[in-house]
């Protein structure tokens, strides 16, 4: 805590132009500064000002910001915590929009809660309208049969997947299966309801990667574990994978290990060879 007084004389002060641009039209003469929050990218500091009238701060006004100094301090945390929170969140769905595959996430009413950008393009495909907190439309038939897929899942704890004939004469396979674990769980990932389900839209031939996706789904792992797994799943090894993914080997290492536990799995091999049982029931002749 500082006394302007004790960093330089009011007379002093009074002849610099920061007094004459700032402090004169305000009125004031005399300040008490406290860091509040320091951060290696910045800081937060309160400044509490008064005029000359009233003269310089006094030991006791410093005791009472002092004493008011901790309450500001844990505010500031809490502020500076949910707004990382907020921008870790972000950085979820941003991952989450740059896969291929279609993503949508149910709660246990069958209502979508987030559906990023592939989801929306492949169900423009299919004719169908996702709503956030509300439940799917477009062609009865079409709806029909995803939800009886995730009526399926919701009660049975099982994934299923089912082929859709888009009107171009393409295919698009979709994955329904439970939410399990803390994937997509946290309450303030959506405003309205928990998770439940999870559907995954892939074009037939894109089914590795919903292979991967509907993995992640199953086991909890994260965006960048995703990322990872898609990639280790191509790739001959960590060298290899490092190169794609932009990071460094002992990275992919960490990412790897991770995964392996969440799974099961020992080995690289391992892993490739769960991506492939998936997408092998996304498109069978694979």
């Amino acid at each position: 805590m500082v006394h302007s007084d004790g960093l330089i004389e009011l007379p002093k002060l009074k002849r610099t132009a920061f007094y004459d641009d700032v402090l004169r039209p305000q009125n004031l003469a005399h300040g008490l500064i406290v860091n509040v929050v320091s951060r290696p990218e910045f800081r937060v500091s309160l400044n509490v000002e008064r005029s000359e009238a009233s003269g310089p701060f006094s030991e006791r006004d410093a005791a009472v910001l002092r004493s008011l100094l901790p309450h500001l301090r844990r505010a500031c945390e809490l502020r500076l915590r949910m707004h990382d929170y907020q921008a870790a969140v972000q950085a979820e769905r941003d991952a989450l929009d740059a896969l291929s595959t279609g993503i949508i996430i149910f709660d246990a009413g069958q209502r979508v809660l987030f559906a990023n950008t592939a989801a929306r393009s492949r169900a423009e495909e299919l004719s169908l309208r996702l709503q956030e907190g509300a439940g799917l439309s477009g062609p009865p038939r079409m709806t029909n049969d995803i939800l009886a897929l995730l009526t399926d899942a919701l009660r049975g704890g099982a994934a299923a997947t089912r082929r859709l004939l888009r009107p171009n004469g393409g295919e698009t396979g979709i994955t329904v299966t439970p939410v399990k674990g803390r994937a997509f769980g946290h309450p303030s990932h959506h405003r309205t309801a928990s998770p439940a389900a999870i559907a995954l839209l892939v074009d037939i031939s894109g089914s590795r990667d919903a292979g991967t996706a509907l993995l992640a789904a199953r086991h909890g792992l994260t965006a960048a574990e995703t990322r990872a797994a898609n990639v280790l799943a191509q790739t001959s090894g960590m060298d290899a994978a490092a190169a794609m993914l932009g990071i460094s080997r002992n990275t992919v290492k960490s990412h790897a290990k991770r995964i392996y536990a969440k799974i099961g799995v020992r080995s690289q091999a391992e892993l490739v060879r769960e991506i492939a049982q998936i997408s092998q029931t996304l498109d069978p002749s694979l």
